[in-house]
């Protein structure tokens, strides 16, 4: 979680800024205040908002807020993700990091914290060999870029309180090398926060983008390359030269053997301040109002029979789903998020943790187990799309007992990808109904030694 975080705003940075960069010579000063800032800054806060659309339609929400402050730091992010069961599902977390200690809170988890460690960092992003050479080569192209764009790609203006510049561009005006430059650093920060490896997905074949769990997997997994589209940034600097504000909209079109042009857009604004002002406390669960998750665990927020009643409920699905309902975890936490009622059950450790997330009428609306590791597991085609009898029986007894009236609208499965990892293989299966149309409705599935669902939604509907 820790390196999508950084992985957005580095994105919301570079993207733009490397964007900025490729005009005439005399922005090579906000090239080298950007590059300053990212991994020479040791006190500074960050805070703003980024709309994600995908061909138009908004797929995800961001706002952010990070303070750095010498080897202590803070996130908090708050997503929101379109559905049509209620609105917006909102979720998010908090990440607190004292030296080597990291603290993360979710949202999806409330009233508990998990505990780890990593190196520690006193700047946004750590200094490396390959961000280096990235920003040689941004500087390199910045100081000969005069004759690449048009005159009126970047202006320059002095504004009170220091220097403002205003880039524009589109699919029509902008060059080769400015594509190149930003597949080039899309790469860099996939591989490094994300590790997202083009070529090797290349070679296994990414699939359709309409195939993955989510929107953002689909098209971190089956985009071979993007251009620039429609693109305006403006920067501003203070007096001192120092990054302030980054906002804009950038559109990336996005192509692959199965689509071509297929439009990203990000509008976004990003507010830097505070430089040497900044302070982050020492993490005290007490002022958070947590517990170390998988040990004592928060009173629950929905009443008791309530929370009863829906526990023995999610037993029961999990069932269906394949589960041994006596292995599964004994502690429990019953709470209610925006009309849904999430059932942990949780183990020892993060990873031994089964979320049932159910409507007021008892239906599933999501199953997750994050003890099933296909989300580091590497993508394949197939070898065979058909699916087994044992798999479709398995779905269709789940789904019946799940939710009985969308069990009436699926007319058949399709498998899209397959994850292995070692010996397992974990199925991506989505229902289409009587007119072929995808339903939303997606499962992940264990396939041995005897069909387990391990992931469900149909929150996308």
């Amino acid at each position: 979680m820790r390196k999508i975080l950084c992985a957005v705003l580095a994105l919301s940075l570079l993207f733009s800024l490397s964007c900025s960069a490729l005009a005439e010579g005399v922005l090579t000063p906000l090239v080298e205040s950007a590059q300053t800032l990212l991994f020479d800054t040791i006190n500074v806060t960050l805070s703003g908002k980024a709309v994600f659309s995908l061909d138009g339609e908004r797929f995800k929400t961001a706002e952010i807020l990070y303070k750095q402050s010498g080897e202590d730091s803070l996130w908090q992010l708050d997503l929101r993700t379109p559905r049509l069961y209620r609105g917006d599902q909102e979720t998010g977390f908090t990440i607190i990091a004292n030296g080597e200690k990291i603290y993360v809170m979710e949202r999806y988890y409330p009233g508990t914290y998990t505990q780890g460690t990593d190196q520690p960092n006193s700047t946004l992003i750590r200094q490396s060999t390959r961000a280096d050479l990235l920003f040689s080569m941004l500087l390199s192209v910045a100081d000969h870029a005069e004759t690449l764009l048009p005159e009126d790609a970047v202006t320059v203006s002095e504004t009170a309180s220091g220097r403002e510049y205003r880039f524009s561009l589109s699919a029509d005006t902008a060059p080769a090398v400015v594509n190149s430059s930003l597949n080039l650093l899309a790469d860099f920060i996939l591989r490094r926060f994300m590790g997202v490896n083009y070529d090797s997905v290349r070679g296994c074949g990414q699939g359709l983008l309409e195939n993955y769990t989510t929107v953002t997997q689909g098209i971190l997994y089956s985009t071979d390359s993007f251009v620039l589209g429609d693109t305006s940034v403006t920067v501003a600097e203070d007096a001192g030269g120092r990054v302030t504000s980054v906002s804009g909209t950038v559109t990336a079109l996005l192509n692959s053997e199965e689509m071509s042009g297929m439009p990203l857009e990000i509008t976004f604004d990003l507010a830097v301040s505070d430089y040497g002002a900044t302070s982050v406390e020492t993490f005290d669960p007490k002022a958070f109002g947590v517990v170390p998750r998988g040990d004592e665990l928060p009173s629950r927020e929905t009443e008791p029979e309530l929370a009863e009643k829906t526990e023995a409920r999610a037993k029961e699905l999990l069932s269906v789903a394949g589960y041994d309902t006596d292995s599964l975890p004994s502690s429990t936490l019953v709470n209610e998020m925006d009309g849904i009622w999430y059932v942990n059950f949780i183990g020892d450790g993060v990873d031994r943790t089964i979320t049932a997330g159910l409507n007021e009428n008892g239906d599933l609306l999501i199953l997750t187990d994050a003890s099933e590791e296909y989300g580091s597991a590497s993508p394949r085609e197939p070898k065979d799309y058909l699916l087994p009898r044992e798999t479709t029986d398995a779905l269709d007894a789940f789904l019946a007992e799940a939710f009985p009236a969308l069990a009436e609208t699926v007319q058949e499965y399709v498998l899209g990808l397959e994850y292995v990892e070692d010996s397992v293989t974990w199925q991506y299966i989505y229902a289409l109904d009587e007119h072929r149309e995808h339903t939303g409705i997606v499962f992940i599935v264990r396939t041995d030694p005897a069909p387990r669902i391990v992931y469900f939604t149909c929150l996308n509907r």
